[in-house]
């Protein structure tokens, strides 16, 4: 598979993930979020249902004590008490007579209710229908109970009711029968028919919130192993994409940049290994095309700085290093090493005589004449100046190099080149050669100083001849030495 389609395929299962992940953040937050609100829900809703019971029990307080006590501010509580049950505004005084029922020592369970508009309450708090049906049965019956506390209230200050319902006809103070009212089987009966539908509502309300709190709990718990797994699942992605773009991508790229730096310091192997069918592998063929291109170039631009461009003989950069070589060479191995200096004679009068044209091709066909001469593999001829070549021997002493020079000389006269301002009529050569048998300081210099005196040592006999050790031998001479082993 390519690596643009690995990169997209990943890219699809990253923004996958992704997407799973805000699901789950979001499911997570809504869990919270409906736990929270289930816990306020049954907080309202229980603090409602613990207050009709609290005020239920406050206006059988308040009743009780009144008939008790005969205090007005007692039945100013328990009618302040009922209207704001009713949702009607209690009196004025209404705060007041708590704080001082608070200080005084009638109270029996703590802070009175504080039940506001019931009714209102009950629709509004999410009930459900069940709950909300008893707790409006006990309200009804604890409005039915408190005219039965009213009555009694009203019998221990001596007022009954007229014929009207009204508590107008006055009379004797009846306490006992106040008392019997508010402390008869039948009160009490009643009290606990209130009691207990209240109780049901507890009942209700704690199981709902429990499978209400059960059900955001385990939503809770699924998300967060949902937000876990994909967590998970992200970071293998996350690993899968490293490792990918390491060994897809990374590794490739450093591959090429430490073959480009072995390459530029002439180390190692040039090549990258095609592991992959795909960008990078196209790109490592091509990386190793160039190479192989590069290499091309830079051994035919090598070839190039080395080799005289008209000849095809080395030039003279090449022959410095060669020599250099051999004379390194010669002074491990301990044996000879010969130099031999050629030059055209009066070439300068044969370019003005047949044109530069026919110089160059005389040139050709002097190197090529010169390099048939040679008789060892290992020898090298090299042009070293404009008409000048050099011969690098080695393992070859002064006799081997004097044979050798004879054998170029008599070829170039083989030749025959015409050349009417030579001393002869033919293109001729003129010969140098130095021999040295033990090493010695700067040894490429001296062979080429010495070569370079012997051949001018040879010009200035007359040319067409070799000089050798300070003496000359004529292109005439018949004595030529044995060929070298």
């Amino acid at each position: 598979m390519s690596i643009q389609r690995l990169l997209i395929s990943l890219s699809a299962l990253a923004s996958v993930l992704l997407a799973l992940a805000l699901i789950g953040v979001i499911g997570l937050l809504d869990a919270y979020d409906k736990l929270d609100q289930q816990r306020r829900d049954y907080q309202r809703a229980h603090a409602l249902t613990h207050q009709l019971q609290e005020s239920s029990d406050d206006l059988t307080r308040y009743a009780r004590t009144a008939v008790i006590t005969l205090k007005p501010v007692y039945q100013r509580l328990f009618n302040d008490l009922l209207a704001l049950r009713s949702g009607v505004t209690p009196s004025l005084n209404w705060q007041q007579d708590l704080q001082q029922d608070w200080l005084s020592s009638t109270h029996w369970d703590g802070p009175h209710s504080s039940i506001a508009d019931f009714e209102q309450q009950l629709h509004e708090l999410p009930f459900t229908e069940q709950e909300r049906t008893l707790l409006a049965l006990a309200e009804r019956r604890s409005i039915a109970l408190t005219e039965r506390e009213k009555l009694a209230i009203h019998a221990a200050h001596g007022r009954f009711l007229d014929s009207y319902g009204k508590f107008t006809r006055e009379g004797p103070a009846e306490p006992r029968m106040a008392t019997k009212l508010l402390y008869d089987k039948t009160y009490l009966d009643a009290k606990r028919s209130i009691m207990q539908p209240i109780e049901q509502a507890f009942a209700l309300l704690e199981a709902r919130q429990e499978k209400a709190l059960q059900r955001a709990e385990d939503q809770r718990l699924l998300f967060s192993v949902w937000l876990i797994v994909v967590l998970l699942a992200g970071i293998a992605t996350t690993v899968a994409f490293h490792q990918l773009i390491s060994r897809r991508i990374v590794r490739p790229l450093l591959g090429m940049v430490a073959r480009t730096e072995q390459f530029t310091l002439g180390q190692g192997n040039n090549r990258l290994m095609v592991r992959y069918d795909d960008e990078f592998g196209a790109l490592a063929k091509a990386f190793n095309t160039l190479m192989q291109r590069v290499e091309n170039n830079l051994s035919l631009l090598e070839v190039s700085a080395n080799t005289d461009p008209l000849t095809g003989l080395d030039n003279r950069r090449q022959f410095e290093h060669d020599l250099l070589s051999e004379c390194l060479r010669m002074q491990r191995s301990q044996q000879p090493i010969s130099l031999i200096m050629v030059d055209v004679d009066n070439f300068k009068a044969y370019n003005d005589r047949y044109g530069h044209p026919a110089g160059d091709v005389c040139l050709q066909q002097l190197a090529q004449a010169l390099k048939q001469g040679l008789q060892r593999p290992g020898d090298r001829l090299a042009r070293y100046g404009g008409e000048e070549f050099v011969c690098l021997l080695p393992d070859t002493d002064s006799e081997q190099a004097l044979h050798v020079a004879h054998n170029l000389l008599q070829r170039v006269r083989d030749l025959a080149l015409p050349h009417s301002d030579n001393v002869v009529p033919i293109v001729t050569i003129s010969l140098g050669v130095c021999s040295l048998s033990t090493w010695q300081v700067d040894m490429p210099h001296v062979l080429l100083q010495r070569a370079d005196e012997l051949l001018y040592q040879a010009k200035h006999a007359g040319r067409n001849q070799i000089c050798a050790s300070d003496q000359c031998h004529p292109a005439n001479m018949t004595l030529m030495p044995k060929a070298p082993n």
